[in-house]
Parts: C-alpha cells; sequence; structure tokens
C-alpha cells in the first residue's frame, strides 16, 4: 500500500540532491543573506549535529550538499557578522511555526496517532497561516513576509528590517497579540471594548471562526456548557463562524448561551489559540530553521518556499507542489486512497 508520508532513505536522498536540486531553488532572501547565515547539517537522522558552517559562495554550498545529500539542511534565523562563531548578531528573522502535528485543536484528531500529519491537518494549518500572514501584513504592516512549507507545516518567516531588531520581549509581546491570547471579561462583552480596535478584533474574529467549527461535544462539556447550549452551539456553528466573519458579535451566538457561557468559550478559544504556534521559535532569536528546497527526509516531502502573498499560499497544494520527483506516482496514489476513506472530512 503505498503511504503519504514516510521516510526516505539514503539512496532517495542522493537521488533528489544530484538529480533535482540546485541551489538556484534557494529562495533570494537566503542567497541575498547567505554569508551572514549560520548553517547546520543533520546527515543521521539525529538532529543538526554538524552546525557553525558558513559558505561565501552559493556554488560552495551546492557542492557540499551534493556531495553530502545530508538527511536535513538547516540555516540560521539569525545573521551574523561571524557565522561559524555565531558571533556579532546583526538581527534575527520574526518567525511563526505552525506544526500540523502539534495543533490542539484540528479536525482529524481521531484519524491518525500524535505525532503524524495528514491532508486534513495540513490544511488547517494551512488555514492559521493564511489568516497569520492576514494579521501580520493588516495589523503590523510587515512586507518581507516570506511563506515557507515545512514538511509538517508552516514557517512565516519576516525580514522587515525593523522586525530583525527585535529582542525577544518584543517577539513574544507580538506573539500574545496574533494568537489572540488576550484574556476577554464581562466588562469588555458589556462596553464592546475588543471592538473598539478594529486590528485585534480581526485578530480575535478569526481565531475565534478557526475554533468554533473545530470544537466537538467533549470541548464543551468540560468547560460545563448544558447539553442544550452544548446542542444550539454545534447545530448552528457555521451561522456562528459567518455572524463573526460579518462582524455581528455577540448576536451572532444562539440563544441561551448567555455571558457566562460566552465567556467559557472565549477562554477556552484562547486557550488552544496559545498553542497553534511553537512560542519558543517566534522568541529564540538563534534559532535554525529547514532551509526551503532541501529535502525534510522524515516525511519524504520537499520544503518548500511558497512565497509572499495570500493568494500564492490559497493555491498551494503539498500533495503536488511538495513533492520530489521520486515520490510522485506513490504520493498520487496514496492521496487517491485517503480521499476515499476520509475524503468526507476535508
Amino acid at each position: 500500500m503505498s503511504e503519504l508520508f514516510r521516510e526516505a532513505t539514503p539512496e532517495e536522498r542522493r537521488e533528489y540532491y544530484t538529480k533535482e536540486w540546485s541551489a538556484k531553488k534557494l529562495p533570494d532572501f537566503i542567497v541575498e543573506t547567505l554569508e551572514e547565515r549560520e548553517f547546520g547539517f543533520d546527515h543521521t537522522g539525529e538532529g543538526p549535529n554538524d552546525r557553525k558552517n558558513a559558505f561565501s559562495d552559493i556554488r560552495d554550498l551546492e557542492d557540499y550538499v551534493k556531495a553530502t545529500s545530508p538527511y536535513a539542511i538547516f540555516s540560521s534565523v539569525a545573521l551574523y557578522e561571524d557565522p561559524r562563531e555565531m558571533e556579532g548578531w546583526i538581527g534575527a528573522e520574526l518567525v511563526f511555526d505552525i506544526d500540523a502535528k502539534d495543533l490542539p485543536l484540528r479536525r482529524c484528531l481521531h484519524i491518525h496517532p500524535s505525532g503524524q500529519v495528514c491532508p486534513l491537518c495540513l490544511e488547517d494549518a494551512k488555514e492559521l497561516a493564511r489568516d497569520t500572514l492576514v494579521i501580520l501584513k493588516e495589523d503590523f504592516g510587515f512586507e518581507e513576509v516570506h511563506v515557507v512549507y515545512s514538511g509538517r507545516g508552516y514557517h512565516i518567516r519576516i525580514l522587515d528590517d525593523w522586525a530583525l531588531d527585535l529582542d525577544h520581549k518584543a517577539r513574544e509581546k507580538i506573539l500574545t497579540y496574533v494568537s489572540a491570547a488576550e484574556e476577554i471579561t464581562f466588562e469588555d462583552l458589556q462596553s464592546r471594548r475588543i471592538m473598539l480596535s478594529s486590528g485585534y478584533f480581526r485578530v480575535f474574529r478569526l481565531r475565534f471562526g478557526y475554533f468554533i467549527r473545530r470544537i466537538n461535544e467533549n470541548h464543551l462539556r468540560n468547560i460545563g456548557l448544558r447539553k442544550n447550549q452544548i446542542e444550539s452551539l454545534l447545530e448552528k456553528r457555521e451561522e456562528l463562524y459567518e455572524g463573526f466573519v460579518k462582524n455581528a458579535f455577540l448576536t451572532a451566538f444562539p440563544q441561551g448561551i448567555g455571558q457566562k457561557g460566552i465567556l467559557k468559550l472565549f477562554a477556552l478559544s484562547s486557550t488552544f489559540s496559545k498553542a497553534y504556534f511553537d512560542g519558543k521559535v517566534t522568541i529564540d532569536v538563534k534559532r535554525i530553521l529547514r532551509v526551503p528546497s532541501s529535502l525534510h527526509s522524515k516525511v519524504g516531502f520537499v520544503t518548500t518556499y511558497i512565497g509572499q502573498e495570500e493568494d500564492k499560499l490559497e493555491k498551494f497544494d503539498p500533495f503536488k507542489d511538495a513533492v520530489p520527483e521520486f515520490r510522485r506516482g506513490e504520493v498520487r496514489e496514496a492521496y487517491r486512497q485517503w480521499t476515499e476513506e476520509h475524503g468526507e472530512s476535508i
């Protein structure tokens, strides 16, 4: 039986790097800062143990990769005057990491074991990435925002000059905002204060919209909602979602939920939102990430640069656009089998 995701063999890695890959596939934002980045390699599948590499010429990097066919390739989000010694810190990309296998709220929780990914949770991760891209551009005015398919999710990498200079505390504040992790109180509801900031309401609306379409009966029972409230919410979840999209806000909730019930829902949504991102990646100014165009050997897909625009992310299909040549037939058949079994869930 064909597999959607599987580990690439050493022979397949060699085939990919010698026949499919070249340095021309690297995105410009990596090439233009090549000399300032530390590169790390994983040659065995046990993690990046070959660190503190630096390349002044893209051809040297290409020669090294083709000669070694590594299990994984990483580069620093930080830029250094001396990347070999990780000294002379110039700045660091602001990064948001959405990993489908770690999403606390997704539609496929009972479809596959924990730690794996499927088309359904990858689609959920893509929705979060799209919403995050909108927030970062419209609320913060970031312009150099690059989206990368990581192999099991999405990286959003920001290289605006002022973003590069942010310290870890400022990055943490941005993460709190983007994840809609601020607490909503009775006073907020009564005064509708959260609507006064059009920016924050956009964040809240997007995160709560994602939440309301994926919660289940157990979630609602665990926060103390009554049976009739649960049934009403689940029955009208799409209407509630549309109400939020149209900025109807409180009037979108079914009758009988009440302020206490609404606050419980907001609190649960906030709890989930905090875990949509790997916060350590955002805050860490010396993190390394998979290099776009490199092979994610653990799952047999290519870490793929998507671009800077929302429409490019919308059109991106990892099962067509991130599949190495040596797996195309296998992935096509495995995807067909998966959709036959689970297609009604997509």
